[in-house]
């Protein structure tokens, strides 16, 4: 097990035992809704983010990349589907963008009809798109999760009440738990996000295969491929 697994399963833990202790202090009822509403947060920003980004892409992105893969083609600064997307995506390891070339095809006839276009679908797309995602299902996801949250702080007061105070503040402990299981999946999303645009998906499993939470997770990617 490397540094990296070993951060990231203390990172979880951390978040699991703040997010006990603070529904804690809350109490059961206001943590109910907590939950849910964190559920709902996550459960709709990950469905309006994938149905909302491919058409994002296609309508902002799209043309100006094709245009962009097109004036590379035609100038000969690139001969391979790689050099293209080392060419757009500075940051992108070049190991992984010649294995992306790799497996697509390395050779490109430049004047070859639709050369361009096809490239941005089959190679810039998979890419660009879920960066998009990503950064769109953040902003969903705390839009909700503020706009269901500002609801669940009305019932806080329900601790005072001295027959609930000690049960409620327990069960609030464990919905605090199963709270702090949502933000840790929020967390591996953030990590698959990221992993999908700049690792091709390969960067997350070579440094955090040893880790429990990405076992655990691994099978719930919804970034992957």
């Amino acid at each position: 097990m490397n540094v990296y697994s070993i951060l990231l399963d203390a990172v979880m833990l951390l978040v699991l035992l703040g997010c006990a202790f603070y529904y804690a202090s809350r109490g059961f009822f206001a943590s109910l809704l907590g939950f849910f509403g964190t559920l709902i947060a996550l459960i709709g920003s990950f469905f309006a983010a994938n149905w909302a980004s491919p058409l994002i892409f296609t309508g902002l992105f799209k043309t100006g990349l094709e245009e962009r893969v097109a004036a590379l083609l035609n100038e000969g600064a690139v001969q391979t589907v790689g050099q293209v997307l080392k060419n757009l995506f500075g940051f992108l390891p070049q190991s992984v963008a010649d294995a992306i070339g790799a497996a697509l095809g390395e050779s490109i006839v430049a004047n070859a009809p639709g050369v361009a276009a096809a490239i941005v679908e089959k190679a810039v797309m998979p890419l660009v798109v879920p960066i998009i995602t990503l950064i769109l299902f953040l902003l969903l996801f705390l839009v909700l999760r503020v706009l269901l949250g500002a609801f669940s702080k009305l019932l806080t007061n329900v601790n005072k009440i001295p027959l609930l105070g000690t049960g409620n503040r327990l069960l609030g402990f464990a919905a605090g738990i199963c709270i702090g299981v949502l933000y840790g999946f929020l967390i591996m999303c953030v990590i698959w996000g990221i992993d999908a645009a700049y690792g091709g998906g390969a960067l997350a499993q070579q440094y955090l295969s040893g880790s429990l939470v990405y076992r655990l997770t691994s099978a719930f990617n919804i970034f992957a491929a």
